[in-house]
């Protein structure tokens, strides 16, 4: 079912907030008040709240940084996958923070996720151009992007 009235709300704060992209979180938000499946996924703020949040997830899981600073997290250190224990997560938050690449960028926090089955992962984006109107890339997603 499409939530339209979800869909629209992720964009006019999108554009109330005056940002130029959706973050990851965000977006896959809005796909899926479009009806497009995306991995049960929970934001976190640091490590003390991983315990809560694996508790609303199937192992095993990803975690991603979530920073405006950083477009490819993979190249900056900021995801680890295959997570399957609370410790596990707790410790690849803790790294992250502590890698030079993510420790010195703003984080917002970080995203645990349920891993997608192999092969399904994909990334889609969008801009308006001003020359040749709108355009949508669509690739593979992961460390390919």
């Amino acid at each position: 079912m499409i939530d339209t009235v979800n869909a629209s709300a992720l964009i006019a704060r999108a554009r109330v907030e005056k940002r130029a992209a959706l973050d990851e979180l965000a977006g896959k938000r809005l796909l899926a008040a479009y009806g497009v499946a995306v991995p049960e996924s929970v934001m976190i703020s640091g490590a003390e709240e991983v315990a809560r949040a694996l508790k609303a997830l199937t192992a095993p899981v990803a975690v991603k940084v979530m920073s405006p600073d950083i477009l490819h997290k993979s190249d900056a250190g900021g995801v680890k996958v295959g997570l399957r224990t609370a410790v596990e997560v707790q410790d690849a938050v803790r790294a992250m923070m502590a890698s030079p690449g993510i420790g010195a960028a703003r984080v917002d926090g970080f995203l645990i996720e349920e891993m997608a089955p192999p092969g399904q992962e994909i990334v889609v984006g969008g801009v308006r151009d001003p020359q040749f109107g709108p355009l949508v890339m669509v690739g593979l997603g992961g460390v390919f992007v």
